[in-house]
């Protein structure tokens, strides 16, 4: 007999080079940072760039769960954490959404990995 919870709670493999598009309530327009994420078993580890910055990241990935932080500077210069929860899609895609500390609020994402080069 095959432990169906055991299976759903190995991590999906989300190595490799993503686009963001980034919706919060305090901007216009879509934000499209790019995420680089190395994965050992359920830690993820990577890199973030952005119109706000570079980070490092550091989060983990539980089944299709991925949840992981940057560290960026905010509008006024301040060092702020962002924190992003998402689910792996069918299509693997990565959709959810993101806390920022005020002002900027709460957001949404959509990431696609870019095809490997080659």
């Amino acid at each position: 007999m095959v432990d169906e919870t055991s299976a759903f709670r190995a991590p999906v493999d989300v190595s490799g080079i993503w686009s963001f598009e980034v919706s919060t309530t305090a901007t216009r327009n879509p934000r499209t940072p790019h995420v680089t994420f190395r994965q050992d078993g359920n830690i993820l580890e990577g890199h973030y760039s952005s119109w706000f910055g570079d980070s490092v990241i550091r989060g983990t990935i539980d089944g299709r769960h991925v949840d992981f932080t940057v560290s960026l500077k905010n509008v006024f210069q301040r060092m702020i954490d962002v924190h992003y929860t998402g689910t792996v899609n069918d299509d693997h895609s990565i959709q959810g959404s993101l806390e920022i500390p005020e002002p900027m609020g709460t957001g949404t994402f959509l990431a696609r990995r870019q095809p490997a080069a080659g």
